[in-house]
């Protein structure tokens, strides 16, 4: 995975790289709204997001923390060599500590804008993400059936980004 993120970052011609899992869901105003808060920083991510659990149909607000699949990041940040390391999984943490490290990594609290899904074909195993909704605040079926009908894009992508905002902030 970290091979495949740096042939990818290789090829992109833009000065801003971001991860982007193509097995979770973001707003259509993600990158909109992390550019905006970057400024000097080389790195942001966000401090929260939703999680939904396909198994269980159950949505969780993720507990607070440095989420690395949310990682937006200035390409100037290494002068040179690759920016993951070239391993399966696990491949974002060493680029987060290296940001972490330098004093330059910022972070921003909108969970709306991610939705983190386990849908038991994932990367990680499900050790890994039962420690994740542990850690969580378990929402409500309503809630949770919202996020679904989010996820299997009953919503176009507007409304779905709005109302998944509309619901943090009932919740918070």
């Amino acid at each position: 995975m970290g091979a495949l993120r740096n042939i990818a970052i290789g090829k992109s011609s833009g000065d801003y790289f971001c991860q982007w899992d193509d097995d979770d869901w973001y707003s259509t105003n993600r990158l909109e709204k992390q550019m905006s808060m970057i400024g000097q920083h080389n790195g942001l991510l966000l401090d929260q997001w939703f999680i939904f659990d396909r198994s269980t149909a159950q949505a969780y607000l993720s507990n607070k923390r440095i989420w690395e699949g949310s990682l937006l990041c200035k390409k100037t940040f290494k002068k040179e060599g690759d920016f993951y390391p070239p391993i399966a999984k696990g491949e974002d943490t060493d680029l987060i500590d290296q940001l972490a490290a330098s004093a330059s990594l910022a972070t921003m609290s909108a969970p709306y804008l991610y939705i983190y899904v386990y849908d038991g074909k994932n990367t990680w195993d499900k050790n890994h993400w039962n420690a994740i909704f542990n850690a969580s605040t378990p929402l409500t079926k309503w809630l949770s059936k919202d996020i679904e009908y989010i996820l299997d894009q009953k919503y176009d992508a507007f409304e779905a980004s709005y109302r998944l905002e509309q619901l943090y902030h009932s919740i918070t």
